[in-house]
């Protein structure tokens, strides 16, 4: 019987396309790590760009840890938004995140500066 001879190389690219198929493939920033918690305390946010020269989106973390954008803010532009006691919102700039607010009981005022 002739010896089979195998290639290591070979054998790691056929591992890497079978196991390719067994995993849902998730976009690296589209479920995140930080969550916002379980609440059902109804408040409000009202959400204020105190920057000079930036556009800022607002979004809220969502209980399964993804960003949800809510509002596009120019620079002196607000908004009230309806949120729950607890829940987490990001301010970005260029996805890059420049400010944070949590939901309060009474409800909160956010300067995005």
């Amino acid at each position: 019987m002739p010896k089979l001879r195998t290639r290591p190389a070979l054998i790691g690219a056929l591992l890497v396309i079978a196991l390719a198929g067994c995993a849902p493939a998730v976009e690296p920033d589209a479920v995140g790590t930080v969550c916002s918690p379980e609440s059902t305390e109804a408040t409000t946010i009202a959400v204020t760009n105190d920057r000079d020269d930036d556009t800022v989106e607002i979004s809220r973390y969502t209980v399964d840890c993804r960003m949800e954008l809510l509002a596009t803010l120019t620079p002196g532009d607000s908004i009230t938004l309806k949120t729950y006691v607890g829940h987490l919102w990001a301010a970005t700039v260029d996805d890059v995140v420049v400010s944070e607010f949590t939901g309060t009981a009474d409800p909160g005022t956010w300067s995005v500066g």
